[in-house]
């Protein structure tokens, strides 16, 4: 659909432990991977080194137990999106299943409480 953008984006579909760290992340990754908790939170902290303050995270099936009625009660990314203390970027629509975390320019504003 928009063959012009094409060099600005590369798809890898290669583990991020072993990709993006060493590689770094140009503004924005799209998680799109294991819904059931654990993998979620384990999958941001071996993507957090390759990521930059003000980078985003976009995460999918952030509400599936809730737009599924139950039939897949996977809560991980769910729990993870709703527990992030930074900033989040959701969509306007009455059950979003998708949304964006935004990396802080201090990553203790991210693991502790206020």
């Amino acid at each position: 659909m928009v063959p012009h953008l094409l060099k600005n984006w590369e798809l890898t579909r290669r583990p991020p432990r072993s990709t993006f760290p060493a590689k770094g992340i140009p503004g924005a990754l799209f998680y799109r991977r294991q819904s059931h908790h654990p993998w979620p939170a384990l999958d941001l902290i071996a993507l957090l080194p390759g990521l930059k303050a003000g980078d985003h995270v976009a995460l999918h099936d952030t509400n599936l137990p809730a737009i599924s009625d139950g039939r897949f009660p996977s809560y991980g990314v769910q729990w993870l999106f709703e527990d992030w203390m930074g900033d989040r970027l959701v969509p306007e629509v009455a059950t979003p299943n998708i949304g964006a975390l935004v990396i802080p320019a201090t990553r203790t504003s991210c693991s502790q409480a206020s």
